[in-house]
Formats: structure tokens, sequence, C-alpha cells
């Protein structure tokens, strides 16, 4: 872990981010310690039901220690760069961390040495939250680590944004930790919490994520050079993958990858990362103009990739970045026993949505025409690339008040009948409505403002109350009922 940087290229962009992964893995080492103290302290008869005496305590303390150590022992070169380079039979960097602590040379070490004798698959599941929990113990000690509220988010926040030079990742992290505490959640079972004097600090972790995702880990410069360096790998890994074998995947860091690097200069993707000559940005989806369309991004990267090449790439980066479901992350007042979520109490937190951001990235001499290309295809900011799939003959406008009408503005455009997505169909069940809901761009599908039948107002200058309306008949309100082809859903709106 000395010798893989903990945020891949981004060094590059951000030249202080030279930190490593064991760099990381230290402090959320030493922030583990200090998490499982202040749990003990803060909610003393919760410990005791959940980790046992004061010498099962002990013992937990050090598991939960081991795991936060060796919690990403199983990254590629580059770290999250390389994670889609593992095999069929190993699929991520979480797997693989598995395969490496249960591996004779750390299991020994683990089972064989200190004073607790600790359990390989223990530290393993604590690490990595995969395999059979052996205990409830077990299943609170991997919140610790993994959870919304665990050490390694609290440590890699603050130390990216410390090395990157910037303060979109700082929070009140010493408060944080002290107000750690355990507590039911709604099924019954014991979680992590936070104090409600903590309240505002765990605010700020989740904030703090939200802005690094936004701002530091998918900085359009930093994406491009990933792209580069798993297209590269691709090429000439032998299969186009890592080995599955634990002592031949821990031979592979970044000064391997590097010299591999410089052996084949006259890759287009090695020079794009020796030279500084990446590809550029040549367009980027707003999410508006993304909504359902995820077959359409493939298809137009297929069409740019026939049109241009190897010139020409696109990538989709996305992260949800707070917990859309309820109990997730909870907050404890002592003085009233009252168990609350935080997006219960914080109304910033409920008003961010999931970060999604497709690019088309090019080379320099040819951007210009990519981006025209995609302007032609995929025009903005209205309907989605006839030329795709969408026929002209299912295009009617409508959506404008008289008022705006008569001020010339072009009407929205909106699509009916087998051509729209999910023609003359109801989302039905909860986990529907709340993938609807949780769209980025709710409720925009295709380019279009979908409007049930009978529903008024304009999308221009928003009189009316469809939008509530809308609202109110996809979570199931009585004025929803099945039979419109016109809406997505089914459903219509007196």
């Amino acid at each position: 872990m000395k010798y893989i940087h903990q945020l891949a290229l981004s060094y590059l962009v951000y030249p202080g981010a030279t930190h490593t992964r064991f760099e990381h893995a230290l402090g959320t080492m030493e922030l583990a310690g200090r998490a499982f103290d202040a749990i003990a302290r803060n909610s003393p008869d919760e410990s005791r039901a959940v980790f046992g005496d004061e010498h099962s305590q002990r013992r937990w303390r050090a598991v939960i220690r081991a795991a936060a150590l060796l919690h990403d022992v199983g990254h590629a070169p580059f770290s999250h760069a390389g994670d889609r380079l593992f095999t069929d039979t190993i699929k991520n960097h979480e797997q693989m961390t598995v395969v490496i602590i249960l591996d004779d040379t750390i299991a020994s070490i683990l089972a064989g040495h200190g004073t607790y004798r600790l359990d390989p698959a223990e530290v393993a599941f604590v690490a990595t939250g995969l395999g059979t929990p052996t205990s409830q113990a077990a299943l609170v000690a991997k919140e610790v680590i993994t959870g919304d509220l665990g050490v390694d988010r609290m440590d890699y926040l603050w130390r990216d944004s410390q090395m990157c030079g910037v303060s979109y990742g700082k929070y009140d992290l010493p408060r944080m930790v002290e107000t750690l505490m355990l507590a039911k959640a709604p099924e019954g079972d014991p979680t992590l919490a936070v104090e409600h004097g903590g309240r505002y600090a765990a605010e700020g972790l989740l904030t703090a994520r939200y802005f690094m995702f936004s701002q530091v880990y998918f900085h359009d410069i930093r994406v491009a050079y990933d792209e580069h360096l798993l297209r590269f790998l691709q090429s000439h890994l032998p299969g186009g993958c890592y080995p599955e074998d634990a002592r031949s995947y821990l031979q592979w860091d970044d000064v391997r990858a590097m010299m591999l690097l410089r052996d084949h200069q006259d890759d287009r993707n090695a020079q794009a990362i020796l030279a500084r000559q990446h590809y550029r940005r040549a367009y980027e989806f707003t999410p508006g103009e993304l909504g359902l369309r995820l077959t359409l991004v493939e298809d137009l990267a297929a069409s740019l990739e026939q049109k241009f090449g190897d010139q020409v790439f696109l990538t989709d980066s996305r992260k949800s970045t707070r917990s859309l479901a309820q109990g997730q992350v909870l907050v404890v007042d002592h003085e009233t026993d009252k168990v609350d979520d935080i997006l219960e109490l914080s109304g910033t937190l409920d008003g961010f949505k999931p970060i999604w951001l497709a690019r088309v990235f090019s080379d320099e001499r040819i951007r210009t025409d990519v981006r025209n290309v995609v302007k032609t295809t995929w025009p903005s900011p209205g309907g989605p690339p006839r030329s795709l799939h969408y026929d002209s003959d299912v295009v009617s406008s409508r959506g404008l008040c008289d008022r705006c009408s008569g001020q010339g503005v072009k009407p929205r455009r909106s699509y009916s009948g087998s051509k729209a997505p999910f023609p003359g169909r109801r989302l039905g069940t909860s986990a529907e409505r709340a993938s609807f809901l949780a769209l980025p761009s709710w409720p925009v599908f295709a380019g279009a403002r979908w409007r049930a039948p009978g529903v008024a107002g304009c999308w221009r200058c928003r009189s009316g109350s469809w939008r509530r309306r809308l609202r109110s008949s996809v979570l199931g309100g009585a004025k929803a009922r099945r039979g419109s082809a016109n809406h997505p859903c089914g459903i219509q709106a007196s």
C-alpha cells in the first residue's frame, strides 16, 4: 500500500495529492480505536449488550483496528482507476482484500500473534462486509469501518481534502468521533448512531462527501486520466486483467504500472499520461439531458466510436451521495430518548440529488467536430436523438399556457403511445416509486416533461399545480388510476 496512490493520477491535477493507501490505512486504524472508545463511553449498556464484558470489548477493539488497517489491502495500482481490471471470479478490490487477508501470510499473523489471536475470517468481514457475520457484534463492528458514519469515510475525506489543497472535504472530525454511540435501528437491531450534539458534525461529513465527489473525485481531467490508464492496462495486461492469485497480484503497484507505461511510450494512452496529452472534454451532459436515457448514452458512445475510432471515449460517473432510505444515519437525543433519522432533521441533506456526470472526451484536434456531432445527434436541452430511437410521428407540441404561447415560446416536446418508455404501465411497488422520484432530473423523461392528461400547468412560467399533483399521483394517491398511455407509468390525474 506504500506504493499505491490514494487518488490515482489526481496528482497531475492537484500536485499535492501524492499520498498513498498506507497513510490512509494508518489514519483509519487510529480513528477506529478512538471511535470504539467513544461508543463504549457514550453508550455503555448497549456496548456491553453487543460486545460483551470488558475483556471481550478489548478483543473487539483489536479486531476493529486490524480490520481498519487491512481494509484497503486489496486495491489495484492507482486505486479505483483499476477497479474494472479484475476477473469474473474476483470482481472488485473488496473481494481481493478478503483473499489477501485469508492468505496464509496475513492469516497466520492474525491468528498466531498478539494477545487475542484474532479470527482472520472475522477481520475480513469487518473490513469489507463480505462473507457471513459470526455475531451481532461483527455487524456493528463493520459499521464502524464501512458505514455511513464509518472511520474509513472520515479519514479519506479529511486527508484527500488536505492533500489536494481544497476545503470541500473538511468537517468537525473530533466532534464527529467523540459523539458516536450505539442505538436501536427502526428494525430493532443495534446500529451506529450519533448523539444530538454531533448532529451537525455528521451533517458536515455527509455534505463533505457530496462536494468531494462532485469537485475532486469526478474532476473531468482526473476522470480522463483514469480512462486512459484503464484502456492502456486492458491492452497490455495478460488477459486484460490482474491475476487472481493473491501473491502474484501483490506484485503489482504504481511503480510497476508506470514502468509498463514507459516501456510502451508509443501507445496513445501511455502518451496521454506521460506527456500530459490527455483527451479534452468535448461535451458534458446535464442531469436534465440524461433522464432515463441509459441505452441512448450507450448508443451514442458506440456511434462516436464508430465515427472517430479510439480518438474519443465517453465516461459515466455516478454516485449516490447520501442514503435514500430512512434509518441509515440516526441521531439520538438523550434528554427525550428520541431517535431520528438525520434526513428528517436536515433540510440541506434532503435536497441533495445523486451525482450523475456523463462526458465525452476526444483528441484536441477533433474536439470541435465531436462536439458538433453530439449536439446534432443529441440536441440540448430539447428532445432525444431522433437518429437513435424516437420517430417524429410520436412528437406532439403542448405544455404552454395561452400567455406563453402568445410570446412565441417554442413548445416542449412530449412523447406518447408505444414509443414512450414504460407505455401504459404504472409504478406499482414502493421500490419502483422510490427509484422514479429519486431520478436526478425528476420528472424529466427523454428530454420531455411527461404530463398526465387533464393536469393543468405551463412548463415555462410554472403556472398551475401539475407538478405537485403529478407527484401525488406517482406516490399512489387517491386520484391515480391506471389507463394512460401518454404517461410512462400509466397514471392519470384529474
